[in-house]
């Protein structure tokens, strides 16, 4: 009789927690009236401009709306509701695990009239008090990285040094020997995910994999307060996303001499 409860008690211990690793961004924001009062319900959709794939979502009660999980790139924002002029937001970069406020003020009118915002200031992160640096696709592919190895490029952002810079010329795909000291600690102490997966050697901490720095569409290094999702590092935690497909055809072409 007593067997399930042993098996049962085995389960429970051998439970492993999954951590959840973010590779895509998120907007959010407040749809308002010219009074300053919410508006509910209204339709809010996010278009990804380089592969016009729109996300659409309804504002709450509150007239707050939440993008969730979008591929990281330049998006536009419009917004309808009855009684009110369709208003729409310049492009914007959204960036791998970023949650960028997007607030819409709407102007009275019928829907098929429109209030478009030209130009428009970069996304804040205002959702989270994590710090850290971001390297863009055009930064990774176009800075001269001898041995183009991509973890060179986590030495551009704040409290990130290193006293082998020899070390990271190495353009092996593999195995890559050189990391960061940041903000004081060792170089096994960085935690480094491409598209959410560990890529962390067991033996020292170092880098299996080292993808081809034209394949990457962004890196964000974060340097101080990764929320909780983030863990197994004190050093840096460096978050890559790779490219994806768009509407128009490209390619990249480099020499050593």
């Amino acid at each position: 009789m007593q067997k399930p409860f042993v098996f049962l008690a085995l389960a429970c211990i051998t439970l492993i927690p999954g951590r959840a690793q973010t590779v895509t961004g998120s907007i959010t924001g407040t749809v308002t009236d010219p009074a300053g009062a919410v508006v509910p319900n209204a339709t809010v959709t996010a278009k990804n401009v380089d592969t016009n794939i729109a996300t659409e979502t309804k504002t709450s009660s509150a007239g707050v709306y939440n993008l969730l999980f979008l591929p990281v790139g330049r998006y536009t924002i419009s917004v309808q509701a009855p009684g009110f002029k369709s208003s729409s937001l310049a492009p914007f970069e959204l960036g791998v695990n970023q949650t960028a406020r997007a607030d819409v003020k709407m102007e009275v009118g019928v829907i098929t009239e429109s209030v478009s915002v030209e130009a428009a200031a970069p996304a804040l992160q205002t959702e989270s008090a994590q710090t850290g640096d971001v390297i863009s696709s055009t930064q990774s592919s176009s800075l001269p990285l001898n041995g183009r190895n991509f973890v060179s490029l986590t030495l551009l952002a704040p409290g990130s040094i290193t006293p082998y810079p020899n070390n990271f010329n190495n353009p092996s795909r593999s195995f890559g020997g050189g990391r960061p000291y940041v903000n004081g600690n060792r170089e096994q102490t960085n935690n480094f995910l491409l598209d959410g997966v560990d890529i962390n050697e067991p033996i020292d901490n170092l880098v299996a994999y080292n993808p081809n720095v034209d394949a990457i569409a962004e890196m964000r290094v974060l340097t101080g307060n990764a929320s909780a999702e983030f863990g197994n590092a004190s050093g840096a935690t460096v978050i890559m996303a790779t490219k994806s497909g768009t509407n128009e055809f490209h390619g990249n072409l480099f020499e050593f001499l």
